[in-house]
């Protein structure tokens, strides 16, 4: 049965970590935001902000993703080349399985609660999701959306604007709690990486790796396929790596996104989808 977001129940709540020097995170304490901020809201949506450790957050030889421009060597053809769709890659799981059960396109009215702190911004800009982190700090803020999936697969379509290093963003998944829960994410020197977050600390269970399926500039479509304690990474339809793992077997998904380098680093998130596994 295809699923609607507006059939969904939602809770909104600010956990804040206080970031610690040199060391994880502890000691959380709870706000509560406003309730005018949320109003006009139809999602379920929690934040939680953390701090990467000391030392995980060192910028990679590759520090710029800035576009660059190729060198004239001649008056252009007359007639351009015609282009075409680049082919999915075989075994992309968007094209073996169809239609989402679950979609989120941001065209069409307001689904997540959106807020702003001293951290991270979030707002609906032409048809996306604009997460801004705002201070090169390590600190990784997200929100968490229900239903809760136990054996799924989960999509993210995104955009960096100009960043560096290990500027990062992805997805938050089976996420018992707001705080806690796996995140698999990607940063601007092209490189991927699984860590779960228990509510205390991370634990690291595929550190930051390189691959060539991860743009450094433009668009990247990252996805999650979880069934029982198999999880496989891909991106741009294509297979990063395949664990098994037990922390987690089901829970709440939502984005994410963390600045190491780039101070105001914004990601445009275009669409997030799902599927749900028999």
């Amino acid at each position: 049965m295809k699923a609607h977001l507006r059939t969904f129940t939602f809770l909104m709540a600010l956990l804040i970590l206080p970031a610690l020097a040199c060391n994880m995170p502890s000691g959380a304490a709870t706000q509560t935001a406003p309730a005018a901020e949320f109003t006009a809201a139809a999602g379920t949506v929690a934040a939680q902000l953390t701090r990467q450790a000391a030392g995980t957050d060192a910028a990679p030889a590759q520090t710029s993703t800035a576009p660059t421009t190729a060198p004239t060597t001649g008056v252009p053809d007359a007639t351009p080349s015609p282009t075409s769709s680049p082919t999915p890659p075989a075994g992309d799981p968007r094209q073996e399985l169809g239609e989402p059960d679950w979609v989120d396109d941001f065209s069409g009215e307001l689904r997540w609660p959106l807020y702003d702190d001293d951290h991270v911004t979030m707002e609906i800009v032409d048809q996306a999701l604009e997460m801004t982190a705002l201070n090169a700090d390590g600190w990784e803020s997200w929100m968490v959306a229900v239903p809760r999936l136990q054996d799924f697969y989960l999509e993210m379509t995104a955009e960096p604007e100009p960043c560096s290093g290990r500027d990062r963003f992805g997805l938050l998944f089976r996420a018992p709690e707001p705080n806690e829960g796996y995140l698999f994410g990607i940063n601007c020197a092209g490189e991927y990486a699984l860590r779960i977050w228990d509510g205390d600390e991370y634990t690291v269970i595929i550190d930051w790796t390189p691959s060539e399926h991860i743009r450094t500039e433009g668009e990247n479509r990252i996805g999650v396929m979880a069934r029982g304690a198999s999880i496989s990474l891909f991106a741009n339809g294509n297979l990063l790596t395949r664990l098994t793992h037990t922390a987690y077997d089901r829970g709440a998904f939502g984005p994410f996104i963390g600045a190491a380098n780039t101070g105001d680093f914004t990601v445009r998130i275009t669409e997030i989808a799902f599927w749900e596994l028999d």
